[in-house]
């Protein structure tokens, strides 16, 4: 079979227009009302979903003979039902053949590892009961069996440090009395690195969850880009990954805008599993109010792709 034979057998049957769309529930935004469609040309097929702010509201699919069956045309097969494996493989390379493009941009996953001060120590081997007791409340007890380091010469700190392939190469401290400026929070990192970053590359997982904070990525054991903008070489190496992204920005708007923007970008979902009713400012406060479970919970079952700014 070609591969307008494969896409038109999984097409629904059900209400074509009179321009010829053949009109069923999208599979990517949870469409209830019959608003994704494809059209049949004469030598391909279009996709468009007619929902506002869906990725394929946004941004069309299609593809004619003689094209490229590039990754964004298989990933919307599979959402329809299909097995790639079903494709011919000729009309999948295109009549040049497949070659993946090209770009300059670098990849970063060597470091070079970071001497800790000989006098940090594990924070919850110490006597500093008010810095136990603040992190116990930000993240509802899960972060007692974290790695989480402490400098007696700053009793008001705590140290989340960067590790990458089980070697330290970074940290960050944070002051718990202060609520701005460089005394609230400080450290290294190696350029381009994303705290839990290893992570992009293991197996038997379904979902990636992308966080902007390193203490919300180390509790949620995922990954935390360390800013609420990605860099080129970040977004490439989180396209490497295996599983399926779910980027998780804050809930202020501006701040979101640039996970939002990847998402939209790169068809990746977007989660925001603020509720309505208690006013969370971002993941942090949901991790406070109900603990992991509650958090993983909540950012899977809001996750979508329909990509609308959030107020």
């Amino acid at each position: 079979m070609s591969i307008i034979d494969e896409v038109r057998a999984i097409v629904p049957r059900g209400n074509i227009s009179g321009q010829g769309w053949h009109n069923f529930n999208c599979p990517s935004c949870g469409d209830s009302r019959g608003r994704g469609g494809v059209l049949f040309t004469e030598d391909g097929f279009i996709y468009r979903c007619f929902d506002g702010g869906c990725t394929y509201n946004l941004r069309n699919l299609g593809w004619r003979k003689g094209g490229c069956f590039g990754r964004r045309q298989k990933e919307w097969f599979q959402l329809m039902g299909g097995d790639v494996r079903d494709l011919p493989i000729k009309e999948v390379q295109g009549d040049k053949g497949y070659q993946a493009p090209k770009d300059n941009i670098p990849t970063f996953t060597e470091f070079k590892t970071f001497s800790m001060p000989d006098n940090w120590q594990i924070l919850w081997d110490s006597d500093n009961e008010d810095v136990k007791q603040y992190l116990m409340d930000k993240t509802n007890g899960a972060v007692q069996s974290s790695n989480i380091l402490y400098d007696p010469s700053d009793p008001s700190c705590y140290i989340v440090p960067f590790t990458h392939k089980k070697e330290v190469v970074g940290y960050v401290k944070r002051d718990i009395t202060a609520r701005k400026g460089e005394k609230r929070m400080n450290g290294y990192a190696p350029p381009q690195y994303m705290a839990g970053q290893d992570r992009i590359f293991d197996k038997g997982y379904k979902y990636l969850i992308v966080v902007e904070s390193p203490l919300d990525a180390m509790m949620l054991k995922t990954v935390g880009v360390r800013s609420n903008v990605l860099t080129k070489s970040q977004v490439k190496l989180l396209r490497m990954s295996r599983m399926t992204i779910v980027m998780v920005p804050d809930y202020n708007r501006k701040e979101a805008a640039g996970f939002i923007k990847v998402a939209q970008e790169n068809d990746w979902y977007l989660s925001a599993p603020f509720s309505k009713d208690i006013r969370f400012k971002d993941i942090g406060d949901v991790i406070k109010y109900g603990g992991m479970l509650f958090t993983i919970e909540r950012i899977l079952a809001e996750r979508t792709k329909r990509l609308v700014l959030m107020k």
